[in-house]
């Protein structure tokens, strides 16, 4: 939709308002200034009803009113804007400073096409209303909650151990995020839900620290669990670091990057005696993460023991 300003009789670099225009007690002050702004503006000046609400501060909606007005007026006549099939693509709007005699173009209804939400600030339109009652008397739709039964079942058992906590998390976007999982990966999770608990308990970690399962699943931390003695698959009497793959090292290294909480049940941590963690992975890890808390001959030495490692003919680990 735009506004074009129409040509005045004798154009001069001032403009000339009648006294009848800035007299008219039918405009209101917020129509007088909109139709001195526009009137104001060169010959065939054109602008979108956005820029009037622009320049007056005002939103699109009041910027409507303010042209039914006008045209209720004289002011301003509108016409339909067709595409070169004929169909009607929006409206076109005339602007002038001197009322306008001839009626509005016949193929309109007589309603100014406002937009859903706005009205003519007199009364608002029957079919407004109609579309209201309409909307009104409609069922209100149900929301889509159904999960499958392999999620409900991990739901639960998160819920009744405390951790990956399920309070105040969205159960629909946990859900989106597991169900992308493959079987195995899932498997994973059932598996790693008691470890990740118990590992919790054994921290005494805080509530407010543990992990929301949402989170808990896109983080991957069901790659860095443990599992507990007697579950489908696990070693009953090995401990993480004793089964851990590269990948899941690599995992939970990457997990640790984005809060600095290092596990009890991934052994001691990467700045402790005994870390377990391959020394390579750890190497590309700091270089990567931690460069700056090393001396520049730390880093070249880590940077040695990488670029030694690959070159040594076994297949790189993971990237961390």
């Amino acid at each position: 939709m735009s506004i074009t300003r129409a040509p005045l009789r004798s154009e001069q670099p001032f403009t000339v308002f009648a006294n009848e225009l800035l007299n008219d007690e039918t405009l209101n002050a917020d129509a007088l200034g909109v139709l001195v702004y526009l009137v104001s503006k060169p010959p065939n000046w054109t602008v979108m009803p956005g820029k009037v609400g622009e320049r007056f501060g005002c939103g699109r909606d009041k910027v409507y009113r303010i042209l039914a007005d006008l045209i209720e007026a004289g002011y301003v006549t509108r016409a339909p804007a067709r595409d070169a099939a004929g169909v009607i693509r929006g409206w076109k709007y005339l602007v002038s400073n001197e009322k306008n005699p001839l009626p509005e173009n016949p193929e309109m209804d007589g309603e100014l096409p406002l937009p859903e939400t706005a009205t003519s600030g007199k009364s608002a339109p029957q079919k407004k209303d109609n579309l209201k009652k309409e909307r009104d008397s409609r069922p209100a739709k149900k929301q889509d909650t159904s999960y499958s039964e392999d999620f409900e079942g991990v739901w639960t058992l998160a819920a009744s151990l405390g951790a990956p906590r399920t309070k105040n998390t969205s159960k629909k976007k946990a859900f989106g995020i597991y169900r992308m999982l493959n079987d195995e990966n899932k498997a994973k999770v059932r598996v790693a839900i008691p470890a990740f608990a118990a590992a919790m308990r054994a921290e005494n970690r805080p509530t407010d620290k543990i992990k929301h399962l949402q989170f808990w699943l896109s983080d991957g931390m069901y790659e860095t669990a443990s599992a507990p003695a007697g579950a489908p698959g696990a070693a009953p009497t090995k401990r993480f670091w004793e089964h851990a793959t590269e990948k899941q090292w690599a995992n939970a290294l990457l997990v640790w990057s984005t809060n600095w909480q290092w596990s009890e049940s991934w052994g001691p941590a990467p700045d402790k005696p005994g870390c377990h963690v391959p020394q390579n992975l750890l190497d590309r890890f700091d270089l990567k993460y931690r460069g700056h808390l090393f001396s520049p001959e730390e880093k070249e030495a880590k940077r040695a023991r990488v670029s030694q490692s690959r070159d040594g003919g076994s297949a790189a680990p993971p990237a961390v």
